[in-house]
């Protein structure tokens, strides 16, 4: 018999623990009412002001890449890119699937 697959282990986890897509449609909900409200108040000091979880993600994590301006024909760096993907198997709980 083939092992099952990813999709339909991390499926079988899901259903097994509901309470993890309803935390994660807490956290949604939530963060996108504190975005509206972020959006809401920088738009009453100055209209044109660009506002936004990606906008303040980068200002806040990525100084040494290209300008925000500059950004969308630069793209981001490797350093980046291994920063994030660094983060991101940090951030990995099932060493199952990761092979360690």
């Amino acid at each position: 018999m083939p092992p099952i697959s990813y999709f339909v282990e991390f499926w079988r986890t899901l259903v097994e623990y509901p309470e993890i897509i309803l935390w994660d449609r807490l956290f949604d909900e939530g963060k996108h009412q504190v975005l509206a409200e972020v959006n809401t108040a920088v738009k009453a000091v100055r209209k044109n002001l660009q506002v936004g979880f990606h906008i303040e993600h980068y200002l806040l994590n990525y100084a040494n890449e290209a300008s925000l301006g500059d950004l969308p024909g630069a793209g981001l760096s490797p350093d980046y890119l291994a920063r994030e993907t660094t983060q991101v198997k940090k951030g990995c709980q099932w060493p199952d699937l990761m092979g360690n």
